[in-house]
């Protein structure tokens, strides 16, 4: 059921707009600082921290799974920069990403693109990006707070 809810909700724009649109009645407020997790693609697992850094709202990787890994990513990566309120209840952000060299599987380039989160509800988000066109990514606020972020499992 759960993967069934998970591939509508990618490939319908529409739902995750209405879903998004229920949560802002609800009065809640939208909270985007803190410890974020990927979850139901290869990267899930993902964390990534949402503070305050210098006045602006950055995202950063505190854990990397191993697939994730091998695409170049590193704990510490910037993934996400320049987050901004948009219309509510979204936010607009730069995201990072990474391109490998087929031959070396190195990081050939990497570059910030416009992206955006939109709440599904306080604990759960989804980027968009056209860049990824139908490959929305979701996040769920992460339970374990606490993480170490020098995990041997980063190694």
């Amino acid at each position: 059921m759960a993967e069934d809810l998970h591939s509508f909700f990618i490939i319908d724009p529409m739902f995750q707009i209405l879903r998004s649109v229920a949560y802002l009645l609800s009065g809640k407020p939208l909270v985007l600082q803190g410890l974020w997790e990927r979850v139901g693609d290869d990267f899930a697992g993902c964390l990534i921290l949402v503070e305050e850094v210098s006045d602006e709202l950055t995202g950063r990787v505190t854990y990397a799974p191993a697939l994730m890994r091998q695409y170049g990513w590193q704990v510490g990566d910037l993934k996400w920069k320049s987050i901004r309120s948009g219309r509510i209840p979204a936010f607009r952000i730069q995201e990072l990403f990474k391109e490998l060299d087929s031959t070396t599987s190195l990081v050939r380039k990497s570059s910030y693109q416009p992206a955006q989160i939109y709440f599904v509800h306080e604990d759960e988000f989804v980027v968009t990006n056209s860049a990824w066109a139908g490959r929305n990514t979701r996040w769920q606020r992460a339970e374990h707070q606490n993480i170490d972020q020098t995990s041997a499992a980063n190694g």
